[in-house]
């Protein structure tokens, strides 16, 4: 007797066991005290008040003093056209007049780029407009490279006036 009462007494200690360690790797302590935040969720601490950032805020050309969108030049507006043809030439068109295959099939249709009220948006709003603004909400904010932003926007203001980069590093006024 001693040894089935030392057997069931086993069993049940094992059985218990089981039990306890099931909850607790179903429900155990480390799912409350790890944090359940995915990578995409988690901000970046703010740097330290004296701290100078390595990359600072967009560039806005046409903010530095005394600036103009002519005075980038050739390879900006290049860089610009390639950076139009890669995110929106497919709604926009090649002109920026919003006559592309993918554009016409949105309702309201993509907007003439070349218009006086694209024209008259200062850098701030046209980029925002661009990388937000309707149709684009919010996927272009997340594909445009910051760094192909402040040449994108030199291009669209160039399509704006009626420029755009032609051979041999001059520029040509769009039929």
């Amino acid at each position: 007797m001693n040894k089935s009462f030392a057997a069931l007494l086993a069993l049940v200690a094992l059985a218990s066991g089981a039990v306890v360690y099931g909850v607790m790797v179903m429900t155990g302590p480390d799912m409350r005290v790890q944090p359940a935040l995915m990578a995409y969720d988690a901000r970046m601490p703010l740097l330290p008040k004296d701290a100078v950032p390595a990359v600072p805020g967009l560039f806005f050309p046409s903010e530095r003093p005394g600036a103009n969108t002519s005075e980038y030049g050739q390879t900006t507006l290049v860089r610009g056209k390639f950076a139009y043809v890669a995110y929106c030439v497919f709604c926009h068109g090649e002109r920026g007049d919003g006559e592309a295959p993918v554009g016409q099939s949105y309702a309201p249709g993509p907007g003439d780029l070349r218009t006086e009220r694209v024209r008259a948006l200062d850098d701030a709003a046209l980029l925002r407009a661009s990388l937000t603004g309707v149709g684009h909400d919010p996927v272009l904010s997340r594909v445009v490279p910051p760094g192909d932003r402040p040449s994108l926007l030199l291009y669209v203001r160039a399509l704006a006036e009626g420029r755009e980069p032609g051979p041999a590093g001059a520029d040509r006024v769009s039929p």
